[in-house]
């Protein structure tokens, strides 16, 4: 009868198999973690408190202005400036995202050149809406001296 040979290579092998696998298996579970995070961070994003106003003093301004903050929740912060001048101003110094020139014949939107594109869109989105239901079509602006670039 012969006794059954075993090799020496068979528990090394398995040996380092293990050992390969512990070692790849954190760098594997934090990648995976990483790729989730991101995923979750940036799958809807939405506004929050993203600043902008309605130009105009007149009732008619500030009840859109108020219309548009009852609407739109946490997701603006709306204010209401006296003239374009102050919202250009606003927006070169990047306290403003946009900013809404009501007009009956000729609304505008100004937005600053340094904002983000996701910001740009939103407020876009909002004003927009405003101007569907007038049925005017609002001019979009990026003044030159707003924000960088």
């Amino acid at each position: 009868m012969s006794t059954p040979q075993t090799s020496a290579a068979a528990p090394t092998l398995g040996h380092s198999l293990k050992h390969l696998a512990i070692h790849l298996i954190t760098p594997l579970l934090m990648c995976l973690g990483m790729a989730l995070a991101y995923e979750g961070a940036f799958h809807q994003p939405e506004p929050h408190h993203l600043k902008v106003a309605v130009v105009g003093t007149t009732p008619q301004a500030h009840g859109l202005a108020e219309a548009i903050r009852a609407k739109a929740g946490d997701a603006l912060d709306v204010r209401t400036l006296p003239d374009r001048t102050a919202a250009e101003r606003q927006l070169h110094d990047r306290d403003l995202v946009g900013a809404f020139v009501p007009d009956a014949r000729s609304p505008e939107l100004l937005v600053a050149k340094g904002n983000s594109d996701t910001s740009v869109v939103a407020a876009t989105a909002v004003f927009t809406d405003v101007t569907d239901r007038q049925g005017v079509p609002a001019a979009r602006h990026r003044p030159h001296h707003a924000g960088r670039g």
